[in-house]
């Protein structure tokens, strides 16, 4: 355990660690690569920007971000300005006085959980402002090499971020189209970077016995494991289960992520069911992931499990395929050729038209289009319980 650690505290020292392929796509632990400096800027946005996004505005080159104007006007509220995501570029070399301090990037993400992702504005406003500002907060912790306990809890609620807007934004047209690969590109990238922040303090832990900014390092490994086992990539499953930790590997959630990992690896259906149903509100989130797969295959194989004159009342219909609703499960089974009518108990789904005048093949078998779960997922809040809880 001890090589093990250091080797990985090593290679997480680098401020541009190795490429892993996360959300179907290689990335990179940060986004600059740079040599790293400490900032100096006190302010969520700093002067020079503030001063040329205020000039932009109002010229109306900025299409003045609804969150950073004055309530009831057009004017910027420089006060709530907060620095916007710039693309590194070759030769991209910020000042010290244009990089936040950690603080501040403490300050600034606070600021956005409380006045923005709370804020009673169409989420998805919500989310593409949280997602810009929040990817400028983790590129100037990458830009300082900041692996301690503030990049740790900064980075571990961006992650959770990520995670449930997944499932929020699931049916936004252009989130499909351009915003669900860039989600889960970044939340691969904040998952790598926390492993890398989790490993140095491991280190430390075992030098000084100072435990602190590992307390919930289970619970973000375990999500790791989980977009892996959803990308079915048995290499990098392999490689990271080699550096998890025992005493991260005997804990709860991570047995749960390894029972993911081994009912999509051997296709079994009830098992993923079952988790799915006992999963918590990330982790269900998470398995959305998966989920569109388990349907695809569930069909594919309700023909071939159960009797011809098989039926199915609209409870059991949902449960089998883990479907929100009656109107849901319609439309489900008329994607996958599935016949069902209504009867004096209801709806009834029948296992002896399914695929009808088609040639019934998981490879030609079209995804059926992911949908939000208010009922299954958002019941599984404490009561009370708002996303800001959630994220914090």
């Amino acid at each position: 355990l001890h090589s093990i650690t250091m080797a990985a505290a090593r290679a997480g020292n680098s401020l541009l660690a190795p490429a892993q392929v996360v959300g179907g796509a290689r990335v990179f632990e940060v986004d600059y690569s740079g040599e790293a400096k400490v900032g100096t800027c006190r302010d969520m946005c700093p002067p020079e920007e503030r001063e040329k996004r205020g000039s932009e505005s109002l010229k109306g080159a900025d299409q003045a971000q609804i969150f950073e104007v004055v309530p009831g006007t057009r004017d910027c509220d420089y006060d709530r300005m907060v620095s916007k995501f710039q693309r590194p570029t070759p030769g991209y070399n910020p000042l010290a006085k244009d990089i936040r301090r950690i603080l501040t990037l403490m300050k600034t993400t606070q600021y956005l959980w409380q006045n923005v992702l709370m804020a009673e504005k169409d989420y998805s406003k919500r989310y593409l402002y949280l997602f810009d500002r929040t990817r400028q907060v983790r590129q100037e912790l990458s830009m300082q090499g900041d692996k301690g306990m503030e990049s740790i809890y900064i980075s571990e609620q961006i992650a959770r971020f990520f995670i449930f807007s997944y499932h929020t934004m699931c049916e936004e047209a252009d989130w499909k189209a351009q915003h669900k690969q860039q989600n889960e590109e970044q939340l691969g990238k904040c998952l790598i970077t926390l492993k890398a922040c989790y490993n140095k303090r491991r280190l430390h832990a075992l030098q000084t016995g100072d435990h602190s900014g590992l307390e919930h390092e289970e619970e973000f490994l375990s999500y790791l494991l989980i977009m892996y086992a959803c990308q079915k990539d048995a290499f990098q499953i392999s490689t990271f289960l080699a550096s998890v930790p025992d005493s991260v590997v005997n804990g709860k959630q991570f047995r749960f992520a390894l029972d993911v990992h081994s009912a999509l690896s051997t296709r079994d259906m009830e098992k993923f069911r079952r988790l799915f149903q006992s999963s918590n509100y990330l982790q269900a989130c998470l398995l959305l992931r998966g989920i569109e797969g388990f349907r695809r295959l569930a069909a594919l194989m309700l023909g071939r499990t159960f009797k011809p004159s098989a039926n199915f009342s609209t409870e059991e219909f949902c449960e089998y395929f883990i479907l929100e609703n009656e109107e849901e499960a319609c439309s489900f089974a008329e994607h996958f050729g599935i016949g069902f009518g209504r009867t004096e108990d209801g709806i009834r789904f029948e296992t002896t038209r399914i695929g009808v005048g088609t040639e019934l093949r998981e490879s030609s078998m079209k995804v059926f289009p992911l949908k939000r779960m208010p009922n299954l997922l958002e019941g599984r809040l404490l009561a009370g319980k708002s996303l800001l809880k959630v994220v914090v």
